[in-house]
């Protein structure tokens, strides 16, 4: 069943970045950039190029502008009437899926990384929310990275 979503983009520069994620208490995050891919929980401790950092409601993810800014949506399960960007102006709707994430022992894949955050083994699963822009599947926007109990890749 589709329920309501919420979707805010802009610009910021590093220091409102930083700010909103740590507004938004992530339990969990991802970042990137050529040479580095980290997963983490919390806040991320470095931007990087790219990222996501999200909680069980609401994703922020960002890419950096040749400027040095970042360009950055904010992918919500609620409506922000706060929110430090503009919304979006489209229909929003969002469906819950989990999907199973590679493990870290296969050979192929080889992330830099030893383990997915939250839970401490090679293989998890991530709740996601798909984002549809007007029926359109649009974005796939990470919730939580399921614990040891709920998670189908046990």
């Amino acid at each position: 069943m589709k329920e309501p979503g919420y979707v805010y983009a802009g610009r910021l520069n590093a220091g409102e970045l930083a700010d909103a994620i740590q507004d938004l208490s992530p339990r969990a995050h991802f970042v990137w950039d050529r040479e580095t891919f980290e997963a983490g929980e919390g806040c991320p401790g470095n931007l990087r190029d790219a990222g996501t950092a999200f909680n069980d409601r609401c994703e922020i993810r960002w890419q950096r502008t040749p400027d040095g800014g970042f360009l950055v949506w904010v992918l919500s399960d609620d409506l922000l009437p706060d929110a430090l960007l503009p919304a979006v102006e489209e229909r929003w709707e969002t469906t819950s899926h989990v999907v199973c994430l590679f493990s870290r022992l296969e050979k192929r894949i080889d992330p830099c990384f030893r383990t997915y955050p939250v839970v401490d083994r090679p293989m998890a699963a991530l709740r996601c929310r798909v984002f549809y822009r007007s029926s359109v599947p649009t974005f796939v926007s990470p919730r939580e990275v399921m614990s040891d109990e709920e998670s189908p890749a046990s």
